[in-house]
This record gives C-alpha cells, sequence and structure tokens, in this order.
C-alpha cells in the first residue's frame, strides 16, 4: 500500500497544492512494560539501548500509518509541514480523573500536518 508524500517543509517546492484538505493529526500511546518483556535480551546494542529504540520506531510507525490512512480518506496525496513530538504520559484513574504516576513507563507520539492534493503527484493506493 502506497502511503501519501510526507514533508516536514510547508510546500513542496516546484509543486503548488492545487487543494488544501487541511489540518490531520494522530496519536499512539504504548507501554514500555509490554515491549521490554519481549526486548530485554536485545536491550543494549551497540550502545544504543533497543527497548527505547523500539517503541520509539512502533509510535513513529503507528502515527505515519494513521495520518496517511486520513489522509487517503480526504484524496491527499501528500501531507505538508509533518513533525512529530514524543514524550511520557501519564494515564487518568477512574472518573473522577486523578492522575496515575506513570514513571515513563507509558508512551505517545502525537503527529500533525496539512492534507494536501498536489498535481503531478501520483494518488496513493488503497
Amino acid at each position: 500500500m502506497s502511503r501519501p508524500l510526507l514533508v516536514s517543509t510547508p510546500t513542496v517546492e516546484g509543486h503548488p497544492p492545487a487543494r488544501i484538505f487541511g489540518y490531520l493529526s494522530a496519536n499512539a500511546v504504548w507501554e514500555a512494560a509490554h515491549l521490554a518483556d519481549r526486548r530485554f535480551k536485545e536491550a543494549w546494542n551497540n550502545g544504543r539501548y533497543g527497548v527505547y529504540k523500539a517503541i520509539m520506531d512502533q509510535l513513529e510507525k503507528d502515527v505515519l500509518r494513521d495520518l496517511s490512512e486520513q489522509a487517503r480518506a480526504l484524496g491527499a496525496n501528500a501531507i505538508v509541514g509533518l513533525s512529530i513530538r514524543y514524550g511520557t504520559a501519564p494515564l487518568f484513574q477512574g472518573a473522577g480523573g486523578v492522575f496515575m504516576q506513570c514513571d515513563g513507563d507509558r508512551w505517545y507520539a502525537h503527529a500533525e500536518g496539512t492534507a494536501v492534493l498536489i498535481d503531478g503527484i501520483p494518488p496513493p493506493q488503497p
């Protein structure tokens, strides 16, 4: 399945948008313990902590997939102004909205950009 063109710049040089669909955003949350159990033996690989790298890679994959699906549904063939932010997130406990301490074990990614249609770029295939 092809994905729309993803760029961090606000435009694609030499290709003005024929149509602007608007703002898109996607979020993903992963619990570090979920991957830590499976990847503990791979934790250190050439000085890189494999658990965290695996989480960041999965978060990026998830938000880009979600953004791409949203763009395709609109008929867009590109997302411009793409940005991704990562962090740790506390969770809410119960209906009272009382925060639980997360101690950095829940990681999130938030991606956003603008869906556009650019002439001369093939549309993504479903």
